[in-house]
């Protein structure tokens, strides 16, 4: 009876450590999440202050070019309009996807790539009103970016870096596919794909995209060869 109560002891001892760890994990994201969308808030008034100086010297701008076309000075009205396309209006990065919470996330993780000169290519397709809590979201995406980051980073070569994503509405599915270069090295625990992470988070954020799939009466899937990895998710939001 001693032995079996110690055996029941230990085993409840893990189990609350295992979700005291994955209940940390969560409200990590939301802190993330919560920042990641006042800076969002932010680039959205910084954008439409811009917007409205825009409006405002445009006019400005247009009564240029016609002077110039009415003198039949063609040449500077071809230059005057490259440098308007050179402004920073011109450049600004507009919404990725009506959907705020991704939108912000994808924003914030593509301006890390762009740091460690990630090729980052985006394809979103994700409206604002999806029955799909906005955690999960952040969950799901978050960690998948944010591995494909970390192989890149493992790359030598920097022309060979790249991050692809997809996302797109099929019926009442949301169908999410995340491919990224890698050195080919895969960390592979009895079938389950771990990161290289040294910390306490170690395959936790793997994990719990994949109960999130599951959570949606959907699936998580993973595909990788020589030097590609791709992550496919669908989530049943009906």
């Amino acid at each position: 009876m001693i032995i079996i109560l110690s055996y029941i002891i230990i085993f409840m001892t893990i189990s609350s450590v295992n979700k005291n760890m994955e209940l940390e994990y969560k409200f990590k994201i939301i802190d993330t999440q919560i920042e990641l969308q006042k800076q969002n808030y932010k680039s959205l008034n910084k954008s439409i202050e811009k917007y409205y100086a825009f409006k405002h010297d445009i006019r400005h701008h247009l009564l240029a070019i016609r002077s110039m076309m009415d003198a039949n000075n063609y040449m500077a009205a071809s230059e005057y309009l490259d440098k308007f396309n050179e402004t920073e209006i011109s450049q600004n990065l507009g919404s990725l996807c009506k959907n705020f919470t991704v939108d912000s996330i994808v924003k914030h993780y593509m301006s890390i790539a762009m740091k460690y000169n990630i090729e980052f290519k985006v394809n979103l397709n994700i409206p604002q009103d999806i029955n799909i809590d906005n955690l999960d979201l952040s969950i799901v995406i978050g960690n998948c970016i944010e591995n494909a980051i970390e192989a890149c980073n493992k790359i030598i070569d920097e022309g060979q870096k790249y991050i692809n994503i997809k996302a797109e509405i099929k019926k009442f599915n949301l169908v999410l596919k995340i491919s990224n270069s890698f050195n080919g090295e895969v960390i592979e625990v009895g079938k389950i794909i771990k990161t290289s992470k040294k910390s306490q988070e170690h395959g936790i954020g793997l994990r719990n995209v994949r109960k999130i799939a599951e959570k949606y009466n959907g699936f998580f899937e993973v595909k990788y060869e020589e030097r590609k990895f791709e992550v496919s998710i669908v989530m049943n939001f009906n």
